[in-house]
């Protein structure tokens, strides 16, 4: 398959819906594959004097010979009380938006791959779907996702029910994305 044309593509869906599974359906196309949680890291290394000055240095642990923040730890904070969690998106959203911004920028003007997929819980309240040609809206079913976010993150039932509580309803983005996967298996 050849492409003439640059396609930025914003995955979007609540965690535990699968969207890294489907970005990873791209791969086959030569597609670049941001992993907005990864950036999400970068952003807690560099902003971590302001986290930790909000939430204290029991979130911190030692990482050879320095102490880097504990995300379940940071997480089990944040997901339990909305106000903890718009605390951090206000310290980590704008960096993670200009990571994102500058890896998009380099990858279009790369010659090699046509398809950026940008993989993002939050692509619309980090405002990434703006730079997008088409978006894709991954959802599953509550029991499914609880599932997963239990296995992958090794967490209780309740701390990933709270996560879960945490975001809001990604059903109301159906209307305004391009695509819609559902993905229970």
């Amino acid at each position: 398959m050849t492409l003439n044309k640059k396609y930025i593509i914003g995955l979007t869906g609540p965690t535990g819906s699968g969207k890294s599974k489907v970005a990873g359906l791209f791969k086959d196309y030569n597609a670049h594959i941001l992993d907005v949680d990864k950036y999400g890291h970068i952003a807690l290394e560099h902003k971590q004097d302001e986290i930790v000055s909000f939430f204290g240095y029991g979130i911190l642990k030692t990482a050879g010979s320095a102490l880097e923040i504990d995300r379940k730890k940071l997480g089990e904070i944040v997901f339990s009380s909305n106000s903890n969690l718009e605390i951090l998106n206000n310290i980590v959203h704008k960096h993670i938006t200009e990571l994102v911004y500058k890896d998009v920028y380099k990858k279009l003007n790369e010659s090699n791959g046509n398809i950026i997929i940008i993989d993002a819980a939050l692509l619309f309240n980090l405002k990434l779907h703006l730079i997008c040609t088409h978006t894709i809206l991954v959802l599953c079913s509550k029991k499914k996702r609880l599932q997963r976010i239990m296995k992958r993150d090794k967490i209780s039932k309740e701390t990933a029910m709270n996560r879960i509580k945490s975001q809001e309803d990604y059903r109301k983005f159906k209307s305004i994305v391009d695509v819609v996967i559902f993905n229970n298996d």
